[in-house]
């Protein structure tokens, strides 16, 4: 009598696998929202991941604003690495590229009087 392994769990047990390793490919990081208020000064979160290598980050951030200012991103709390100027209205931000720090610093400072909210979803990946 020959033992034989049933094609469907062969199957299930495959894709179980690929559910397992993708969930290791990327860290995805919950949303965040900024909340912009007149008389405010100015904004900051932090994205933060733990415990793997980092060589790249994702950033979506929607929303929308009356008035303007200018949104950057950093590793650190003090060098910015990318600076975008926002203007009234909807805004959409896409960035993808080399990131290696566990830390991302997003910073709103309004230059000029601002309400608004803007939604920021992040996902660090790398090995």
């Amino acid at each position: 009598m020959s033992l034989r392994i049933k094609k469907p769990l062969t199957y299930k047990l495959f894709l179980l696998g690929l559910i397992l390793l993708s969930s290791c490919v990327g860290d995805k990081v919950k949303s965040e929202e900024m909340i912009l208020l007149p008389g405010d000064t100015q904004h900051k979160i932090v994205l933060q991941t733990e415990g793997k290598s980092i060589s790249g980050l994702e950033l979506l951030i929607n929303g929308e604003i009356i008035g303007s200012g200018q949104l950057s991103i950093s590793d650190t709390d003090s060098t910015f690495y990318k600076t975008y100027d926002l203007k009234e209205g909807k805004i959409e931000i896409k960035y993808r590229g080399d990131w290696y720090s566990e830390f991302c610093y997003v910073t709103y400072k309004p230059t000029s009087e601002t309400k608004g909210q803007l939604k920021i979803d992040g996902d660090f990946f790398g090995d």
